[in-house]
């Protein structure tokens, strides 16, 4: 199974802690179980040490110039790599714990599934969206359990998504623009795949229209949810037009510029 390949410099295999890869922003697609493999001269020319996460099979870590593609990552003191002749998938780059939400076709043309963090609901005849993320448990003044907050692993997710939503209501329907589109994609995206910019910019996920990215936005916060009880109300109004099916960008929603 292929996957993505990080040699990191100067470093000997009994070095790798948590610590390490927290230090050197690499946490999101390694942890200790990851399989290491020394090497004399890697992809800088010097020693290291090339580490990839399973179930990469351990007989292909390594450095491999030949049939292997490496890059220096921006700002870490690292590289990646992968087989030239397969570049990994979604299927390699999944978390095992993957949130639930919306498969989305990317730049790349594969389906990446982008989680939800508000869920659409209707209430008095009008479609809202309420925060759906994992919560802690606290007791009230009964003793009774009440949610007191997101926990801390979704509390970005969370940001996201309310920042994104408060755009879109304040929109009205009309076009907006929201800032900072791309980056905050790949973080959305990173609660399901070991991925960060470096990963998204090899595969291709991204397009200069920014337009995947908006989509990876509007899934967040339950746009083809949204659009399937708008279907229903207008259906149950007398209104045969059709909507949007599944995650396919609906028309009545604001579109992010």
């Amino acid at each position: 199974m292929p996957g993505f390949l990080y040699y990191l410099p100067r470093v000997t295999a009994d070095q790798v802690t948590d610590a390490m890869l927290v230090d050197r922003k690499l946490d999101y697609a390694l942890t200790t179980k990851a399989v290491r493999c020394a090497c004399r001269q890697g992809p800088d020319g010097g020693p290291g040490i090339v580490m990839a996460e399973p179930p990469f099979p351990s007989e292909n870590v390594g450095y491999y110039a030949t049939r292997q593609t490496w890059r220096a990552i921006p700002s870490k003191d690292a590289w990646i790599g992968y087989e030239t002749d397969a570049k990994p998938t979604p299927d390699d780059l999944a978390r095992p714990d993957q949130m639930g939400g919306y498969l989305l076709t990317m730049a790349d043309g594969r389906e990446w599934l982008v989680p939800v963090a508000m869920q659409a609901s209707e209430a008095d005849g009008q479609i809202i969206r309420e925060q759906s993320l994992p919560q802690r448990l606290d007791l009230d003044d009964a003793g009774a359990f009440c949610p007191a907050g997101v926990l801390p692993a979704y509390r970005r997710l969370d940001a996201i998504a309310s920042a994104f939503a408060a755009k879109a209501a304040e929109a009205e329907g009309n076009s907006f623009v929201f800032g900072g589109r791309p980056y905050a994609a790949v973080e959305v995206l990173q609660h399901n795949y070991r991925i960060d910019r470096i990963e998204t910019a090899i595969l291709g996920l991204i397009d200069s229209t920014e337009q995947h990215a908006a989509h990876v936005l509007l899934w967040l916060i339950d746009t083809p949810g949204a659009a399937v009880l708008a279907k229903k109300k207008a259906l149950a109004g007398g209104d045969s037009s059709d909507g949007p099916e599944g995650a396919t960008a609906p028309t009545d929603r604001p579109t992010p510029t």
